[in-house]
């Protein structure tokens, strides 16, 4: 009885933990963080709105960070979530980037082996790459690809916890919070459960 308690206890706090808009009835939403080991040797990922029109992203992996500004002109946070998408759709690598004014930070995943990434990221001192990969190579790690997702998924609700979608719209102006995007990032995480049937006797 004992353990059922601390159970429901826990189900109760993880679904406070994401907007109402995003919970149903009959799921729950547990934390990314439940499934990752929380040590120095995990890669991290953060993404914080400054004032309007920037914000700042932070990558790190062990003694690696890598600090990055990102720029209202491009929609950052979607594409953050489409790559971390493709990849769990079954896609052998996917691109981010982080727009600043001028220059650009490039991500890119690659599937190394079925559970874990390589994540690479470029600087650009121009808003268009001259070529795919041809940037100064400014931060490296091989990570779990559950760990990627996670981060991901983690930031994310963290911006949309902190600011909800009109106040995202407000700070990023052009660009409204990806959230059927999110949704559906959320899902493949965390897919519902489906109802047990009972069988006829």
């Amino acid at each position: 009885m004992f353990g059922m308690q601390l159970g429901k206890e826990c189900l109760a706090k993880v679904a406070k933990l994401l907007p109402q808009r995003l919970r149903g009835t009959e799921r729950s939403y547990p934390d990314p963080r439940s499934k990752r080991t929380l040590n120095s040797r995990v890669m991290t990922l953060s993404y914080i709105l400054d004032e309007h029109g920037w914000a700042s992203a932070t990558i790190g992996h062990q003694d690696q960070r890598r600090e990055m500004r990102v720029s209202y002109c491009s929609d950052a946070l979607l594409r953050l979530i489409e790559a971390a998408i493709s990849l769990k759709e079954g896609a052998e690598s996917a691109r981010f980037g982080f727009t600043d004014e001028p220059g650009e930070h490039e991500g890119v995943v690659t599937t190394i082996s079925p559970h874990h990434v390589r994540i690479r990221v470029f600087w650009y001192k121009q808003w268009t790459p001259p070529g795919p990969d041809t940037g100064d190579e400014v931060f490296s790690c091989d990570c779990a690809v559950l760990d990627f997702y996670n981060e991901v998924f983690r930031c994310c609700k963290q911006v949309l916890d902190e600011h909800g979608e009109e106040g995202y719209k407000e700070r990023w102006i052009e660009h409204e919070f990806p959230s059927e995007r999110f949704e559906h990032l959320s899902r493949l995480l965390f897919p519902p459960r489906k109802k047990a049937v009972a069988q006829a006797s």
